[in-house]
């Protein structure tokens, strides 16, 4: 259903105020819409309990906000609600609904839905509330061995990505210097040489033992990079947790709980690969 903009309040509180701006917005944008929010949101996840909304919205309800966004909590205390403008973020949960092995992975929080507002220019997320944030990663943890293998997957990645995209400006604005032929020879050629960049870092990645807090997370790294291309490289210590809750009274096949082990909180990384692949199928190549 389409969501309209009511006039805005001048009056701000002092806790929304101290927001970062694009969460302040999307604060703005679920406060005035809340009501047609709740019953879009009840709708569409009755079958995981009956109106995970309720009441009036206010900052109490605002769990957390950071750049992107804002996390809100629900009727039911095991799961949250997170609003983000991360375009990136709501990609790469979008493929998480999609990918059995990432969704049942223990070492991401469980998602139960993902879907888009392009009106808010966010994405709505429905997932597990998890412990967050952790006190210290060491510096011997793989988690920590892996940024730097990650961080320079991702410039050659996108030094790559780099000479593609300035091609398909060239092709999408009629340069004669290149035809589709082209392209395509160029594009297969980078494709190649990103593989060989992928297989360089999934090399260098360390081993981890299954009996380690970190498997299911370096699990989750491993598969991201050989599958999609994507280095999820942002592995600082608030942007971990664990989890707390057991999720099987809600969804049935959700993984069984395991509070010891290390998740990955929010995704952030390269996804230049996977938007590139749509800019070119919008094109027609």
């Amino acid at each position: 259903m389409p969501y309209k903009r009511k006039k805005s309040k001048s009056l701000m509180p002092k806790s929304k105020r101290s927001m970062m701006p694009r969460s302040r917005t999307l604060y703005g944008f679920v406060e005035d819409d809340w009501e047609s929010f709740c019953k879009v949101c009840n709708r569409r996840w009755s079958e995981f309990g009956k109106n995970i909304f309720t009441g009036s919205f206010s900052m109490r309800k605002v769990l957390g906000s950071g750049y992107y966004g804002v996390v809100l909590s629900t009727s039911n205390k095991k799961l949250v609600v997170k609003v983000t403008s991360d375009a990136d973020e709501g990609y790469f949960n979008m493929l998480v609904m999609e990918d059995d092995y990432l969704r049942y992975n223990p070492g991401l929080p469980f998602i139960l839905d993902c879907f888009h507002i392009p009106e808010w220019g966010a994405y709505v997320i429905l997932r597990e509330n998890v412990k967050y944030g952790l006190e210290k990663l060491p510096n011997s943890s793989p988690l920590a061995r892996s940024i730097d293998v990650l961080d320079r997957y991702g410039e050659e990645a996108m030094r790559i990505e780099s000479k593609i995209a300035k091609m398909l400006r060239s092709l999408e604005f009629g340069d004669r210097g290149i035809s589709k032929s082209n392209f395509e020879y160029g594009f297969r050629e980078a494709k190649g040489m990103m593989r060989t960049e992928i297989i360089k870092a999934l090399k260098k990645l360390p081993n981890t033992s299954t009996s380690s807090k970190y498997f299911y997370s370096m699990e989750v790294i491993t598969h991201a990079l050989d599958k999609y291309g994507i280095a999820l490289w942002d592995l600082h210590e608030l942007n971990l947790g664990k989890h707390q809750y057991e999720l099987s009274d809600i969804v049935e096949d959700a993984p069984p709980l395991d509070k010891d082990s290390v998740l990955i909180l929010d995704v952030g990384g390269n996804f230049g690969s996977p938007i590139m692949s749509q800019m070119i199928d919008e094109i027609d190549i």
